[in-house]
Order: structure tokens, then sequence, then C-alpha cells
């Protein structure tokens, strides 16, 4: 009768250890899936904000001026099929655009600055001259 107890006494701690460690093993995936998701976001939007931050700055050509308002307005296109929320508004002087300015002239320089929101995200391309 002893040892009966005893292997059920041994049984039941065996099978809460048993759920303890399963408990464990279940904090940790939902603790990583988390971590994951933060991750990519991340990634995301440092992809998404690289290709806008690469003209950004002082002394820069009509060339460029050119390019990021191109990029602007390609990815807000791409933006709106994939219905994502991450379009990007483009001011020259100061003045909202909606197609490349025409009135770019070679040999001046222009300063590309950007604004971000809260999510991270580039919301402005600003140009000035």
């Amino acid at each position: 009768m002893e040892n009966a107890s005893k292997a059920l006494i041994i049984a039941g701690a065996i099978l809460l250890s048993i759920l303890i460690i399963s408990l464990g093993i279940v904090v940790v995936n939902n603790t990583r899936t988390t971590i994951d998701k933060a991750n990519v976001n991340q990634q995301e939007v440092s992809t998404f904000n690289s290709q806008f931050e690469a003209y950004v700055g002082n002394k820069r050509t009509m060339s460029d001026v050119r390019a990021v308002a191109a990029l602007v307005f390609s990815n807000n296109g791409a933006q709106n099929q994939n219905k994502t929320n991450h379009t990007v508004s483009f001011t020259y002087g100061g003045t909202a655009k909606t197609s490349i300015p025409t009135d770019l002239e070679n040999g001046k320089t222009y300063a590309i600055d950007v604004t971000y929101g809260d999510d991270g995200y580039i919301t402005t391309v600003a140009v000035t001259y």
C-alpha cells in the first residue's frame, strides 16, 4: 500500500513537471513571435525609408530632385494598389505637388529633407531651393 501511494505521488509530480515545461514552451514561443514581428516591422520601415533617405541633403542636383519625385509618385501608386497606408507627400518650394516639377534648373542646387510619421515611416519629402 505504501509503495502504491509513493508511485501515485511520483506520477503526479512527473505530470506536474510536464505541465510546467509545456507552459514554459508556450510562453517562450509567444514571446519569440512577438519579438520576430517587431524585428520584421523595423526592417520593413528601414527598407521603405532607405529608398528616400538616399536623396536627403543639401546641394542636390536637378536629377536628384526628379529621381526622388519619381520615386515618391511611383511608391504612392504602388501603395494605392496594395491598399497600404504608406504614401508619401511631395512638396516643392513649400507647395504640394502631384507631378515632377517642370521649373527645375540645371546647375542649381536643391535641399531635400524628409519628415517621419509616428509609425517611423517617411510621410513627406520636401524640396527647397
